[in-house]
Order: structure tokens, then sequence, then C-alpha cells
């Protein structure tokens, strides 16, 4: 698994430093907000910029682990990882991570 995410005070934004040859484990939790309105994942989307490649990204329980690889040095990239629930009317949501290059 990778470093723990720092959350920027000022922008909330999640954040996470990666260097260029790592391909890292990414983990996006949705168990808090699944426990309390009693639901499941039934599918999931990510959406990667250009310059990093999703290797693999498969459902966990109540999380969705994606594995990233490359990226160019001095770059930050968002990545968005949106579900859709078992529930009727399903539920969709999405949640943000920015991933920062940097050699380590």
């Amino acid at each position: 698994m990778t470093d723990t995410y720092v959350v920027n005070a000022t922008t909330g934004k999640a954040s996470i430093i990666k260097d260029p040859t790592a391909t890292l484990d990414y983990i996006f939790d949705w168990t808090l907000w699944l426990d309390d309105v009693v639901d499941t994942i039934a599918s999931h989307i990510m959406t990667i910029p250009a310059g990093l490649t999703l290797v693999n990204s498969t459902k966990v329980g109540k999380t969705v682990v994606a594995f990233i690889s490359g990226g160019a040095v001095g770059q930050t990239y968002q990545v968005d990882c949106q579900i859709t629930t078992n529930s009727s009317p399903a539920r969709i949501d999405s949640r943000s991570i920015y991933i920062k290059i940097k050699d380590r």
C-alpha cells in the first residue's frame, strides 16, 4: 500500500507523492459512507489522466484499489474513482486524489 494521503487544509484535496518509476496501489475507501447508508459497491469507473497508467483496479469489499504507474516529475495528476451502488435507485458518487510525481 502507498504512503498516507495528505489533505491540504486550504483546498481539502488529498495528495500523495509518487516516484515516476513506481507502480503503487491507491485505495479509495467508501466504508464509512456505505455503512451509513447500508449499501455496497456494484461497479466502479477509474478516470486516469494522460501520463499515468491504470495497471489494474478492483473492488475489495467497500473499497476500490487502483494500481497506477508512470507520471512525469514535477506534474500533479488528478485521479477519479466513481462508484455505483447496489441500491435501487443506485447511488453514484465520485472521489478524487492528486498524485504528485517526484524522484524519491
